[in-house]
């Protein structure tokens, strides 16, 4: 009996609702970050492409 109080106590409880929000927000964080990427080739297979752009070192110059 002594450790359902202890469960329902302040400290209980809170270390029950960070496991359960790490838990769902794991989740929900995989099945937001699962499908943000979506890219498509359009030009086929042993396709040549070109990308246009400016190329930026890591010290900021062109």
């Amino acid at each position: 009996m002594n450790c359902i109080s202890w469960l329902f106590d302040g400290f209980g409880t809170s270390i029950v609702v960070f496991i359960l929000g790490l838990a769902i927000g794991g989740g929900a964080g995989y099945g937001i970050g699962k499908n943000k990427n979506i890219q498509k080739q359009n030009a086929g297979d042993n396709s040549n492409q070109s990308q246009i752009g400016n190329v930026i070192n890591n010290n900021g110059t062109k």
